[in-house]
């Protein structure tokens, strides 16, 4: 639904006029139901619309262009939905993922995330990473602690609705950097790792004490 490795920034808009010309054809209109979707029922479209959002208030035709191609993507895809399935996994699982490609205004990189639960996804999220990261592994390990705030959220409202049965053991997270990972089981410094910012290691907390296993 979008453009591989295109970054939307305010400075693509040219003039004023192009401004004023994508916003007077519904640049926000378009969004703000893309949002809609995004949030509902379709995370695919989740990066796009992060882009988007960004540049609400100093469009682009290249903007514009790539918001009419999320909404073709939607209209091509109209007939699927999330569906879920008692033959799906019964405990939830959550995965999370960080790109290695910076941001070119703020260095700052992508991040996203998903909770699956009987075969569909109930959770999901695709932003900014607050902090820049210094390797891939550091962008990795940032984004597995977003991951966990939802993981977090999760297993509380389950215990609270008496869902315990989904809470007895941790919760599965998985993350595609093994140093990430080994991370967040192993109380170690290095030059590697020295400059991490210390609320990150909340993870840690939360794999001693048993809420997720990444």
């Amino acid at each position: 639904p979008f453009e591989p490795s295109m970054w939307l920034t305010k400075e693509m808009c040219q003039c004023d006029a192009e401004r004023d010309e994508v916003l007077a054809r519904g640049y926000q209109r378009l969004v703000g139901s893309l949002l809609w979707a995004a949030r509902g029922t379709y995370p695919e479209i989740s990066v796009a619309v992060h882009q988007l959002c960004r540049v609400m208030a100093c469009p682009s035709y290249k903007a514009w262009d790539a918001g009419m191609r999320v909404l073709g993507w939607l209209r091509a895809h109209r007939e699927r939905g999330i569906k879920f399935s008692s033959h799906g996994n019964p405990l939830p699982i959550a995965y999370s993922d960080a790109s290695n490609k910076p941001d070119p205004i703020d260095g700052l990189c992508q991040y996203g995330n998903v909770i699956m639960w009987q075969g569909g996804p109930i959770m999901w999220s695709s932003k900014k990473l607050c902090h820049v990261g210094l390797s891939a592994y550091h962008n990795e390990y940032m984004a597995l602690r977003h991951a966990l705030s939802g993981v977090v959220w999760l297993r509380q409202f389950f215990n609270e609705i008496g869902l315990t049965s989904l809470t007895d053991q941790p919760t599965l997270v998985y993350g595609d950097n093994e140093a990430a990972n080994k991370l967040t089981r192993d109380d170690f410094v290095s030059t590697g790792n020295q400059y991490i910012y210390l609320p990150y290691h909340y993870l840690k907390e939360c794999v001693r004490t048993g809420i997720v296993d990444v």
